[in-house]
């Protein structure tokens, strides 16, 4: 869960960063021009799906870990749902485990569920009254570059078209479009990281990778390897995962599974925020 919120859970500085990758010479218009076929191109998404692979790189130790999965997302005008499954770890020395690790958004609730240790972690992420958009980036517990809109991106981070980033999982990737965000100084985006990279098909504008640079040094990475949208949500509700994961939740009811709920506090009242 750890690895998800820093994931996750994205300012102008200079000089520019040093490893921040090399931008082709383009005008403000093609950034523009970028994010309103991005905003065009992913508003009739409602179904989407992808395997994908997910890095995490440690700057202070020099070591990585490596996750397999699959993500699967409901998008709709006032909510998202998001079901998340990795299902194979892999060490800085190669060596992988096969673990199943089950995690959920519904609800303004991030789940995680771990059937080896019959284990449920709740952990409330927005109040009922709150607008939680988990995949706004920088700020929900899972940033995917779906449903963004162009002038919330323009507000809250400086734009640029970016180049493929040097890192592992992105080698083998041709004919994408980047787009190279570095946080303005006093969004939540800011506190946490130093930039966010956005990686696209070059036709379909579907989302293929995600790299974000932390503060501390470290970065995250994730490539999602065959990205899909749907149209029967039928058949989308019985896909692999989908159906997993509404298996276990009946099953740890029945098994009697430890639950854990961490809650949000309860907010402060302007009354009881000033006594006087």
């Amino acid at each position: 869960m750890n690895l998800l919120i820093s994931l996750l859970m994205m300012v102008i500085t200079l000089p520019v960063l040093q490893d921040a990758p090399d931008t082709p010479d383009v005008s403000p218009g093609d950034v523009d021009r970028l994010l309103e076929r991005l905003e065009k191109s992913h508003g009739a998404i409602r179904l989407f799906s992808s395997p994908l692979t997910y890095r995490k790189d440690y700057d202070l130790e020099g070591d990585f870990e490596t996750r397999l999965g699959e993500i699967a997302i409901t998008i709709t005008p006032t909510d998202r749902d998001v079901v998340l499954v990795f299902d194979r770890i892999i060490d800085a020395s190669g060596h992988g485990t096969s673990r199943s690790e089950y995690h959920a958004f519904e609800g303004g609730w991030w789940i995680e569920m771990t059937p080896d240790r019959k284990r449920i972690v709740r952990r409330q992420i927005s109040r009922p009254d709150e607008d939680l958009d988990p995949f706004k980036l920088g700020e929900g517990p899972f940033p995917l570059p779906l449903a963004q809109k162009a002038d919330s991106v323009r507000r809250r981070f400086v734009a640029s078209i970016g180049s493929v980033p040097d890192e592992p999982l992105f080698r083998g990737l041709k004919g994408v479009e980047v787009l190279h965000l570095i946080p303005r100084i006093g969004t939540t985006a800011h506190e946490d990281h130093d930039s966010i990279d956005l990686l696209f098909e070059g036709k379909g504008l579907l989302p293929v990778g995600v790299l974000v640079r932390h503060r501390n040094g470290d970065r995250t990475s994730v490539w999602l390897r065959t990205p899909s949208i749907h149209d029967d949500a039928e058949q989308f509700r019985k896909g692999r995962i989908q159906r997993e994961i509404s298996e276990l939740q009946e099953k740890a009811v029945v098994e009697g599974w430890s639950i854990e709920v961490k809650s949000l506090p309860e907010k402060v009242s302007e009354m009881e925020a000033d006594p006087s």
